[in-house]
């Protein structure tokens, strides 16, 4: 019948027809397998409310009444509560609440499966073990790098002691590994391990034993679960590397073992060290060893050619250069300076020499014309006698004016003739006569054969010489 012929149905109407279909027989007295999840109380009621899941992910939401709860219980001693991740086995019906639309599953009854109690018994197990310390990290032992010898606990049947071997010969063929056979599987399993883990401790040299076996059911790597196993595991004074099932297979072994691989290969991998990986380490530890102490020695020859360069520069020879070169240069500014005073004393001497000879020769003759003067106005007034008398001491003044003059003159010419034997005494030219030779390039004294350049200028006491540096 078309849409629009049909009569449209209520929300109650249709929620109705749910509710008496599933009252029918062929959804009642089910049961129902699965994993418990988000389980949770009903607080003083009594309920019981969870979700069941299987393996695919597919969600039952399930609630169980107080009356069935009490009665269900017994089954999940000690607690008497389905833990997270129980498998457990559910008996009820489908039932329909017509105000939240919401199909839910009504226990009446629940009780753990097979590997449900496997389940159980392992989560109680290693809460136990946990509780006293046996996975604490600090307990764990450090798996040596470079292993002297393996000690392999696996079937002596089965794959896994090949597939092992196999990757530890390729990664390293020069570590030797002792096969320890023992059970994996059944009753005697867990007493045979516990035997083996005493066996491979007596092995001399065994640094390291790899617990493997291949992959199983929950069932099949029972004897790992073990408590028996794990205290041998954790009392063993040899790390312990397991290698147990496939990757989402865990087990009480791997939490207690000092290192847990997902695979028996993959243990290998972890405990064997790869010889070509540790060449290649090497290869590239030695190249940055040898750029290291290259780069080491090329910082020390830049250090020691900078302290070199220190030392040459505050080193007494060239301390006592550059004070000769003060010396010397204060000298030649020290024997100009005394040569320009000389001049200057001397032109003032010859300047005052000048001017007293004109001086005494204008006084002598003022004084004449002045005797010449007297002379004439005393002809006839004044004695001859005394006239006579006056001549002689104008004659003994002249005299002792000369005298007196000569004497400073004497004087003055001894000065000058003691700064001039100083001056010639200082003088390089007084040094040249001596035989030494003064090198010079023009402008400036040359005291090192490094200074020396092409041309030089040798000056000798009688004149320079200009010579040409010889290869």
């Amino acid at each position: 019948m078309p849409v629009s012929e049909e009569r449209p149905l209520t929300i109650a109407q249709l929620q109705q027809r749910i509710k008496q279909v599933l009252a029918g027989e062929m959804f009642q007295g089910l049961c129902v397998t699965g994993q418990v999840s988000g389980f949770k109380t009903g607080g003083r009621a009594g309920h019981w409310y969870f979700d069941l899941k299987d393996e695919e992910g597919n969600v039952l939401s399930c609630a169980m009444w107080a009356t069935f709860a009490i009665a269900s219980r017994r089954n999940f001693a000690p607690s008497g509560y389905p833990k997270d991740g129980a498998q457990v086995i559910v008996r009820g019906y489908l039932s329909f609440y017509e105000k939240n639309g919401r199909l839910s599953f009504v226990a009446q009854q629940m009780e753990p499966d097979g590997t449900g109690r496997l389940w159980m018994l392992f989560q109680e197990t290693r809460a136990r073990l946990q509780a006293e310390g046996l996975f604490d990290p600090a307990h764990k032992k450090p798996i040596p790098r470079f292993p002297r010898k393996i000690a392999l606990l696996t079937s002596h049947t089965g794959e896994v002691r090949h597939d092992v071997c196999k990757v530890a010969c390729a990664r390293n063929p020069m570590i030797p590994i002792c096969l320890v056979p023992i059970p994996v599987q059944g009753q005697n399993a867990p007493d045979g391990i516990v035997r083996g883990l005493q066996i491979a401790q007596a092995i001399p040299r065994v640094d390291v034993i790899i617990l493997a076996r291949g992959g199983g059911s929950m069932e099949d790597l029972w004897c790992f679960n073990d408590e028996r196993v794990a205290r041998a595991i954790y009392e063993s004074r040899i790390p312990v590397v397991t290698g147990i099932g496939h990757e989402p297979d865990f087990t009480i072994a791997d939490d207690v073992a000092d290192l847990r691989a997902s695979t028996p290969s993959n243990a290998a991998e972890l405990v064997v060290p790869d010889r070509n990986a540790l060449m290649h380490q090497l290869t590239l530890l030695r190249h940055r060893m040898e750029g290291g102490w290259d780069m080491r020695l090329k910082a020390f020859s830049e250090r020691l050619q900078r302290t070199r360069a220190r030392m040459a520069a505050r080193s007494p020879l060239v301390s006592l250069q550059k004070c000769r070169s003060r010396s010397e240069m204060v000298r030649l500014r020290l024997l100009h300076a005394m040569q320009g005073m000389l001049d200057a004393r001397q032109n003032r001497l010859i300047e005052d020499q000048r001017r007293l000879d004109q001086a005494v020769d204008s006084h002598m003759q003022a004084a004449s014309q002045r005797v010449l003067r007297l002379r004439w106005r005393m002809t006839g007034a004044v004695p001859l006698d005394r006239v006579s008398a006056m001549l002689k001491q104008l004659e003994a003044a002249r005299t002792r004016m000369c005298l007196l003059t000569e004497h400073r003159l004497s004087m003055e010419d001894a000065r000058l003739k003691r700064y001039r034997e100083r001056l010639q005494g200082s003088s390089p030219r007084h040094i040249l006569q001596r035989g030494y030779v003064m090198v010079t390039d023009g402008k400036r004294v040359i005291t090192r054969r490094s200074q020396a350049p092409e041309e030089m200028q040798l000056q000798f006491a009688d004149g320079p010489l200009k010579v040409r540096k010889s290869s």
